[in-house]
């Protein structure tokens, strides 16, 4: 949510900074990097190499079906998500829309999603996560294409904001579908 108002707030002190907010956002990138760097040790090297990664392992793993089937939904549910810059510029495009407030427009689905990631994980725990994903993917799908047939900004908002519902859901779930299909001694790094 941060980086949606950190970017306004430059559009809005210097209207063409787009370079600016390239700029700011790698600087926090390194800061980041900073702080992976200094921060958080390294394991043990014979610790490490009992867990290194392969390609026969990987490979191994794209042979089980669950995993398999996890791998094809997630790439796909990654291209839907290329969708939301595509609708905020058809959005732009046309409406009378102040390219300043282009940053916030992302922030209504990145609050419903922080609210109802661990309400919706507990509800998957309640009735299952496969049927939990697909409704939360159907939900995020019909939201996210809805918002391109908006006509004003609060129809965009308020669809945005239903679809972080779905997004919600998803990364809450997807995460404990990863989670049960991954080989149990390398699940710390799934």
């Amino acid at each position: 949510v941060a980086g949606p108002l950190v970017a306004y707030f430059i559009l809005r002190t210097a209207p063409t900074g787009y370079d600016a907010i390239f700029v700011v956002s790698f600087l926090f990138a390194l800061i980041g990097l900073g702080i992976l760097v200094l921060f958080v040790q390294n394991r043990s090297e014979e610790h490490r190499s009992n867990l290194a990664a392969t390609w026969r392992g990987a490979l191994r793993l794209l042979g089980r079906n669950d995993f398999r089937t996890l791998v094809i939904v997630g790439s796909l549910f990654g291209l839907f998500t290329i969708a939301d810059a595509s609708i905020y510029v058809i959005f732009q495009n046309r409406t009378s829309f102040n390219t300043a407030y282009f940053p916030l427009l992302p922030v209504g689905t990145s609050i419903s999603y922080l609210v109802l990631a661990v309400p919706l994980g507990h509800v998957a725990d309640r009735v299952g996560r496969s049927r939990t994903m697909v409704i939360t993917v159907l939900i995020y799908s019909i939201f996210t294409g809805l918002s391109g047939l908006a006509q004003n900004w609060w129809e965009l908002a308020l669809l945005q904001g239903l679809a972080g519902i779905g997004i919600g859901g998803e990364w809450a779930v997807g995460a404990a579908l990863v989670a049960e299909t991954w080989p149990v001694r390398t699940r710390a790094r799934a």
